[in-house]
């Protein structure tokens, strides 16, 4: 687009397509903070952890690790979901953890309950900014990349992989020239 000055950025296309992105982001957003017995989220995982800290102990994540030498690490990395020599998680970290993505979310979430999953009569109590569903996406891959340390004991990289040449569909015209009536009754 910036490559060509005639390309109307502020078009019903673009504007189509912003929406449609920012409804998809805002509605993966809630997916992950809504906790309901017949869903799967984030932020019921984290409700569940918390409630059972017990199902998670040091010693079965230290034996991830197995008995090389990187033992250590595996008491170094259960450090971040426990205090020192502690058996099991501490569920005040995961409350915390819960907490954070609740306040970071909370935007993103009432948008999509009162202006997405459908038209409350309620306006949403504050403006969805960028930003906001930035943090709240920011806050997302952090507690997925922390806690799949936590099941799995290694890291996990989170980032988007191009699903082939996606730009090559406006390679070439859509429509052929001249175009009769374009704009006409």
């Amino acid at each position: 687009m910036e490559q060509n000055p005639r390309v109307d950025r502020h078009s019903f296309f673009f504007g189509f397509f912003q929406s449609v992105y920012v409804d998809s982001v805002v509605m993966a957003i809630r997916r992950q903070v809504k906790v309901q017995k017949d869903s799967v989220s984030l932020a019921g995982l984290l409700t569940e952890l918390a409630a059972n800290p017990e199902l998670v102990t040091r010693s079965e994540f230290v034996a991830l690790y197995g008995s090389t030498g990187i033992f250590n690490m595996g008491e170094s990395d259960f450090s971040k979901f426990a205090s020192a020599g502690a058996a099991h998680i501490d569920p005040s970290l995961v409350l915390s953890d819960l907490a954070s993505l609740r306040t970071l979310a909370a935007s993103s979430e009432e948008y999509a309950d009162r202006r997405i999953a459908h038209w409350d009569k309620r306006e949403p109590t504050s403006a969805l900014t960028a930003e906001a569903i930035f943090e709240a996406l920011d806050e997302l891959g952090r507690l997925v990349r922390k806690y799949y340390l936590l099941f799995f004991a290694t890291s996990l990289e989170i980032s988007p992989i191009p699903q082939g040449p996606v730009f090559h569909v406006f390679a070439e015209p859509w429509l052929p020239r001249p175009i009769s009536g374009a704009g006409s009754a």
